[in-house]
């Protein structure tokens, strides 16, 4: 592939954040307030507009490494007990990926004591001193309550803390756009990203496809990594779908954007809490309801890639059948490429064979024949199925090379936060 693909990182770090914050009414634009408010401060500061980019970039996705629904929520309290742990897994998702760098070492530190840090070595970012008084800021605004009344109290809050939190100068910052109503109408009106688009010239990056396939391993590691029981899934998708690209002669570069796709294919799984991704029991209606939002979310997560909409489409379409029945869209064959219709295949068999909270990995005798009931219900592409019928034990032995090598790097990663919980075994 000769010319690179141009992605924004704003626009995808905005779609992700309205993606985390969609799993609980309480986040609701919260992650895009504290952009703005740590965009205001730093630029009253005089912080260069490279500052400023790597600032906002890292306030859009600050909790990405909150796991949980509930460490989502506690995050939103004003004290919280333990504030470092998900700034270090976030850190540590995003730091995998060099374009996100210096956004993962402002994340890192975003939760720091002002005084306590001032104590020790560390050279810590004045980026994340002014995202962590942005985020205290945010949680203190009553979203039900007109904004002008309570500024003074929430400006008193914050200051009474200004001994012991807040970096001074950030905190001098905040006082002078204080008294302008503006910065208050701004900060909880609908238009700031298109503020922040008005005032900073977002960067666009170049990514080859070597550094799109990083990318999506990225990703595929945010998605899994935050469940022991999803730890290996995109892996295993990703290249049981470039196998079988593979298999039934595709083109090669066409065969490296299935394994992207693949692991890209589950990012709308950050809008789903983990609670209900590990429910060991029986879902009820509403949770599926709220598992089957995930294909849509992905959909317009990857749409950021605008010329990446095959991609979008492969990964996206992974739920949708060929008579219709599928989701959330409801697609039927005449709509479906067959790249669409080899991920579904990859899918369903990654999901069949591997472990899931609520039963272990099915036999092959099982897989093929549910495979092959879903093709005479007109599910799935009989194609596709032969062809991975036919060479299953070629396909099968990939997949847990991929997943046994995409378990080690979770093993890795929990070792590091020495907090290594039972890993599972991949069939």
């Amino acid at each position: 592939m000769t010319e690179k693909i141009k992605i924004s990182l704003f626009e995808l770090m905005i779609t992700l954040s309205n993606v985390i914050d969609v799993t609980s009414s309480k986040m609701h634009n919260h992650h895009l307030r504290v952009a703005y408010i740590s965009f205001r401060i730093g630029q009253n500061m005089g912080l260069t507009e490279e500052q400023l980019i790597d600032m906002i970039l890292a306030s859009i996705v600050h909790d990405i490494g909150a796991l949980s629904l509930q460490e989502r929520i506690d995050t939103l309290n004003f004290e919280i007990a333990d504030a470092k742990q998900h700034t270090k897994v976030g850190y540590k998702l995003l730091k995998q990926f060099p374009p996100f760098k210096k956004i993962a070492e402002i994340i890192r530190y975003h939760h720091e004591n002002w005084i306590s840090c001032n104590k020790t070595e560390e050279n810590i970012p004045i980026e994340s001193y002014i995202v962590s008084l942005a985020d205290r800021l945010e949680i203190l605004v009553r979203k039900n309550e007109e904004i002008l009344s309570q500024s003074n109290k929430i400006i008193s809050r914050i200051l009474n803390q200004k001994n012991i939190i807040f970096m001074p100068e950030a905190l001098e910052s905040l006082k002078e756009l204080s008294n302008k109503e503006y910065f208050w109408l701004e900060l909880t009106s609908d238009f700031i990203k298109e503020i922040l688009s008005e005032e900073i010239n977002f960067p666009t990056i170049e990514l080859s496809t070597d550094d799109l396939s990083n990318m999506g391993k990225l990703f595929g590691h945010i998605i899994d990594f935050r469940s022991r029981f999803t730890a290996t899934h995109s892996s295993g998708v990703a290249i049981t779908a470039q196998v079988l690209g593979e298999l039934l002669g595709l083109k090669e570069e066409t065969c490296k954007f299935l394994n992207i796709a693949g692991y890209l294919h589950d990012i709308g799984k950050l809008g789903v809490p983990i609670e209900i991704l590990e429910k060991a029991g029986s879902l009820s209606k509403e949770e599926f309801n709220i598992i089957k939002r995930h294909s849509f979310y992905t959909y317009y997560i990857l749409d950021t890639f605008k010329s990446l909409k095959n991609v979008r489409d492969w990964a996206a379409f992974h739920h949708e059948r060929l008579d219709g029945s599928g989701y959330p869209f409801h697609l039927k064959e005449d709509r479906l490429s067959f790249e669409c219709r080899i991920m579904a295949v990859a899918d369903i068999f990654t999901a069949l064979t591997e472990d899931r909270p609520y039963r272990k990995g099915m036999t092959k005798k099982n897989v093929i024949s549910i495979l092959k009931n879903m093709v005479e219900e007109k599910k799935l592409d009989k194609k596709i199925v032969l062809c991975l019928i036919n060479n299953y034990d070629v396909i099968n032995e990939k997949r847990i090379i991929a997943q046994n090598k995409a378990l080690e790097e979770y093993k890795e990663f929990l070792y590091n936060d020495n907090k290594l919980e039972k890993i599972i075994k991949v069939n």
